[in-house]
């Protein structure tokens, strides 16, 4: 039997890279986020609500990747709007969106556990 493996070369040219000859957008985090707003206020364009839509699930055909969850929101005045939050290795960021986008903007710090004891 004989294995074959393949190598991919990425070669990076401004915020694109060219993956085996297939030019390859890099879509960065806040450009994500954007991206995702966008895709929520279309929702509501067309369905005159806001969606919740959680980590690995589809939006409008889309897929939503792991790391990122759009929760939406109702306020005690009958307001809504939506959070796009999402996880990178060292921080949770979430960026709000409607009447209360600056109290559901925030970051937060990952802690990682400490092990309390060191095996011998």
């Amino acid at each position: 039997m004989i294995q074959i493996s393949k190598k991919i070369i990425l070669f990076f040219i401004g915020s694109a890279a060219l993956v085996g000859g297939i030019d390859v957008a890099i879509v960065t985090d806040t450009e994500r986020v954007d991206l995702l707003a966008a895709d929520m206020e279309a929702y509501y364009v067309e369905f005159q609500d806001y969606p919740h839509v959680q980590k690995g699930e589809r939006l409008l055909g889309k897929d939503i990747p792991n790391t990122h969850s759009m929760p939406e929101y109702e306020t005690s005045r009958g307001e809504h709007g939506f959070q796009v939050i999402y996880e990178t290795d060292t921080q949770i960021i979430s960026k709000g969106y409607g009447v209360q986008a600056e109290q559901r903007t925030w970051v937060k710090e990952r802690t990682l556990p400490v092990a309390s004891s060191t095996p011998k």
